[in-house]
């Protein structure tokens, strides 16, 4: 039998074969053979080839280009870059790098950098057509059509008959609003060159973008006649079909593909897609295990079978078979992200952040990366990290409308609500029918003030989808935001009516009767929905918290009580319990009730706060510091917790200064205007002896809390420290005007005597 070499070996041989020949030889053997590997469409051998050439001579520019073409042609984007790059620190005035670095910035969404690029390569080549075409792209990304047009104009008379530029113009044209004009221009391209996919695409999701149905089925069918066998005018048919009603049709087109091309694994893909997207998951399973079955490397199909299982909920199943893919291929791409993902709902996000870094590493342009870790940030309570991670997504996938919306989310946490519109519209621009989209354009109408509007999103998610009383419950605060309080009773009482357990919708019509400041109302109108739902913790809760308001005690903790009893997850009953009790002095009882929640819920900081303060009122400093650091460990911007463990440690003969001082400066950073921070920090420097430092933070917390005498005595004790004893006693003497005892009022006393 004659012997098969494998390409390992031609390479063994080649490298045997140059062995005695001198290193500017052997460099241009390798760069031939890299550039014959490239030609084929044999990636790892080519750069295998060209780095050997690199090795031999790292300043030769033009390998460093090749190598970077073979870089790119693998997926590796950012080693491609480097290596492109490099070229242009070697030369730079090559047209190719720069041309080529120029494409790479413009799609990781740098376009100013991109542009930069592009400038150069213009200033060499004033007529380089692909850097016209590209820069009038930048421009009309970004909004500068005026800028665009001219840049077009002169394309065309470079390259009449360019098919690359009559798109362009298509999309300057939909700018300005001239639909007929655009699909003059895109028909036009595809006259140009028919053989192109892209053209019949541009056309197609021209029509799609103006809900021309009839134009864009017509289209996307010619495009089917022309590329059999591509999977996206199939998909985008069927998805078509299937907004229409017609699912049928939809079904039909995408049987009778995988039919046609069973070799070609994107129509099983775009079937099972179908299937998923119409609940039919016994289905979908079915089509991607006839896909694995029929494949030659099956674990892409395998991987998405596992995110399919994942969807489905069926934990341990993707669990398994993402063990098994990971095992004979431990870096695969989507098999790691799905375990990325089940850490996240195994709340583990930590974990699944090791995985996506790694993963954004590897895959620099990857949006599904981002957007997980997004997600797992979020899952933190890292809302800066998630919302850049999210702005990261949208930068390298700006067509999918799931990142957009999870942008819109985090602009919406942030306050930012036109942000949050904007991202909202492109997000329901991109995928009409996202509803977490509708919704959140609705909330950030709704506290941007623009109450006409947010109702008008409200109503048209009501109409598709009536039984959302989310929806309705929006609809409700939108109308009392706008004043329109019978208006928005009737919708709370609507939402009631169909479910007595909703309390929300309870709360805020309580809200309603506060606001018109008829507090009895409120109590008598929560007591009969309790009548209604007497199982209900919510509205014990809502009940109890009136009671508070009014002062009545007793009853407000028999009301918690009974509320814990019903829900002994719910940690607000627990808190308030405490709280109650703490201020009728039973410190015992309050501390029991922290002990309790932490006993449930030994990460909830809310209840480690309580208790630190509870325990430093009873002298238990030990216990205090304690809950204070567990409190930091799970929330290390946490104000209350750096102040008042700061406070603890600064005090007596062995206190930690240092510490004391890292955590009040942290304090600072996150409240800088709250006194009693102002006044921990200025006891700190009181106690290292700077006290020059302590007499301006207690100077600040005098001016923002003028009438609590502490602050004066310690103010008092920082200006005798240095000497200025006449502004000592004037201080002093004001803090023991006040008619409220405070704790320091005997030391304060004795200080003045010996002023």
């Amino acid at each position: 039998m004659p012997r098969r070499w494998t390409a390992s070996a031609c390479l063994l041989l080649t490298v045997l074969a140059i062995g005695c020949s001198s290193p500017e030889e052997k460099k241009a053997t390798c760069y031939r053979n890299g550039l014959a590997y490239l030609e084929k469409g044999q990636n790892e051998a080519a750069i295998l080839e060209f780095r050997n050439a690199a090795q031999l001579d790292p300043l030769d520019a033009e390998v460093r280009y090749r190598l970077g073409l073979a870089l790119l042609a693998k997926g590796k984007y950012q080693e491609a870059y480097q290596e492109l790059d490099r070229t242009l620190s070697l030369v730079p005035n090559h047209r190719e790098a720069l041309l080529k670095t120029a494409e790479m910035l413009a799609q990781a969404g740098q376009l100013d950098e991109s542009r930069n690029r592009l400038e150069k390569l213009l200033a060499l080549d004033p007529n380089h057509a692909e850097a016209l075409l590209l820069d009038a792209g930048i421009q009309l990304r970004q909004g500068r059509a005026e800028l665009a047009g001219p840049m077009i104009e002169r394309l065309m008379k470079l390259r009449p008959g360019w098919d690359r530029a009559y798109l362009l113009e298509a999309r300057l044209q939909e700018a300005a609003g001239n639909e007929a004009l655009a699909e003059g221009s895109f028909r036009k391209a595809l006259e140009l060159n028919p053989r192109e996919p892209g053209n019949h695409r541009a056309l197609a999701i021209h029509y799609l973008k103006r809900n021309d149905r009839e134009k864009a089925e017509a289209a996307l069918k010619a495009m089917i006649e022309s590329f059999p066998a591509d999977p996206w005018p199939v998909g985008r048919l069927a998805s078509l079909y299937l907004f229409a009603g017609r699912d049928g049709e939809a079904e039909r087109v995408l049987v009778e593909a995988v039919a046609h091309h069973p070799e070609q694994e994107g129509f099983a893909l775009e079937l099972a897609n179908f299937y998923r997207q119409r609940g039919l998951a016994a289905k979908a399973e079915s089509v991607y295990r006839q896909a694995i079955a029929r494949s030659k490397r099956p674990a892409d199909l395998q991987a998405l079978l596992a995110d399919f299982h994942f969807e489905q909920q069926q934990f341990a199943l993707a669990n398994k078979e993402v063990d098994e893919i990971l095992a004979a291929a431990p870096h695969h791409r989507l098999a790691s992200l799905v375990r990325a993902k089940l850490l996240l709902q195994e709340r583990r996000p930590a974990d699944a952040l090791e995985i996506l870094n790694q993963l954004i590493k590897d895959y620099p342009r990857w949006g599904e990366a981002y957007y997980f870790k997004a997600v797992a940030h979020d899952a933190r309570g890292e809302q800066e990290l998630s919302q850049q991670a999210a702005a990261d997504a949208v930068k390298n996938a700006p067509g999918d409308s799931r990142f957009r919306t999870l942008l819109a989310r985090d602009y919406l946490l942030k306050r930012d609500f036109d942000a949050a519109r904007k991202e909202a519209e492109t997000a329901l621009r991109l995928d009409p029918v996202n509803a977490r989209a509708a919704l959140l354009l609705g909330e950030s109408l709704l506290r941007a003030g623009n109450y006409d509007r947010a109702l008008q999103v409200f109503d048209t998610i009501l109409e598709k989808s009536p039984a959302d009383q989310q929806v309705r419950q929006l609809k409700g605060i939108t109308l009392l935001a706008a004043g329109k309080t019978a208006e928005s009773r009737a919708v709370f009482e609507e939402i009631l009516a169909a479910d007595p357990r909703f309390t929300p919708a309870l709360a805020a019509i309580v809200a309603g009767y506060l606001r018109g400041k008829d507090p009895q109302a409120a109590e008598e109108r929560v007591k009969k929905q309790i009548a209604l739902a007497p199982g209900h913790a919510g509205h014990r809760l809502l009940l109890a918290d009136l009671l508070y308001r009014r002062k009545a005690l007793p009853e407000a903790l028999a009301q918690f009580a009974e509320a814990q009893r019903l829900a002994p997850e719910l940690p607000e009953p627990y808190i308030m319990t405490a709280r109650i009790l703490a201020q009728q002095g039973e410190t015992e009882k309050a501390i029991a009730q922290y002990r309790s929640l932490l006993a449930a819920k030994p990460d909830h900081t809310e209840a480690y706060t309580g208790l630190g303060m509870l325990l430093a009122q009873t002298g238990d400093t030990a216990g205090a510091i304690a809950a204070y650091r567990k409190v930091l460990a799970a929330d290390p911007r946490s104000a209350p917790a750096a102040n008042n463990l700061a406070w603890l440690l600064a005090q007596g003969k062995g206190a930690e200064l240092s510490e004391a001082l890292r955590l009040a400066l942290l304090a600072k950073e996150e409240v800088p205007a709250d006194p009693h921070v102002s006044d921990t920090l200025g006891w700190i420097h009181y106690r290292r002896g700077a006290y020059d430092l302590a007499v301006g933070q207690f100077s600040e917390a005098v001016a923002a809390a003028p009438l609590f005498p502490t602050f004066r005595y310690h103010l008092a004790l920082a200006l005798a420290a240095k000497g200025d004893k006449e502004k000592a006693r004037e201080e002093l003497k004001r803090s023991l005007a006040e008619s409220d005892p405070f704790p320091e009022k005997e030391e304060a006393r004795k200080l003045l005597k010996t002023l």
